[in-house]
């Protein structure tokens, strides 16, 4: 399972990406593509119109979600966890949105296809593998 960040959601459903994003395709063929409710909510805050907003929901609600119990104690002690071991590493503070992302792919077993630095440097920390 690979979890499909908000980076490379953000550059697939561009007019012309600057990535190349064509394994997207691929990974919901084979059911192969995740998200997660963090991930989707990036996502549709984005700038878009009503009919692309529809598409884009219509996509993402048809992916398999990896979210975790949210509303575990446990979880958020993970997601704390993380933060305290990037500040030991030099890393700095990673964003919330970012903790919950990873900790959803290390619990779901999946690895994690992203764009973002940061995200790529806390990925081994987790542990999560990078797609």
């Amino acid at each position: 399972m690979i979890l499909i960040d908000t980076s490379i959601w953000i550059e697939y459903f561009q007019k012309k990406p600057t990535v190349d994003v064509s394994a997207v395709d691929l990974l919901i063929e084979e059911r192969s593509a995740a998200t997660c409710l963090p991930i989707k909510a990036e996502v549709l805050s984005g700038e878009m119109t009503t009919q692309t907003r529809s598409v884009v929901t219509l996509a993402l609600n048809a992916l398999e979600s990896i979210d975790p119990n949210w509303n575990s104690d446990d979880i958020w002690n993970q997601i704390t966890q993380l933060s305290i071991e990037s500040r030991k590493r030099k890393i700095g503070l990673p964003g919330i949105v970012d903790r919950m992302i990873l900790i959803s792919a290390k619990l779901a077993n999946a690895q994690i296809w992203t764009l973002d630095k940061k995200m790529k440097q806390l990925a081994p920390i987790v542990p999560v593998t990078l797609f």
